[in-house]
């Protein structure tokens, strides 16, 4: 197995929030159910830093390669500076 990084895009945003949301159903599992939406403020807020530090350089895309098979991207966001 091997893990492939490479610096997420801009174009990479929709799938970035569509793995957020996923992982958000944990939360409603747990009976923290926000169901902010997609217009809401914060939403808003979170998508437009997430295309900025993916537009900075600040974002990254992991996949995970098996023998023979092709790679299943993962994309992971860290913010590593401060927000403007």
């Amino acid at each position: 197995m091997a893990v492939l990084i490479r610096r997420a895009s801009p174009d990479d945003i929709d799938e970035m929030f569509s793995i957020d949301v996923d992982a958000c159903t944990l939360y409603v599992e747990a009976g923290l159910d926000a169901d902010l939406g997609p217009e809401h403020p914060y939403s808003v807020n979170e998508r437009a830093c997430w295309t900025r530090c993916a537009r900075e350089g600040h974002a990254f895309v992991a996949a995970i390669a098996w023998a023979g098979r092709e790679p299943a991207e993962r994309i992971a966001m860290r913010r590593i500076a401060p927000l403007r």
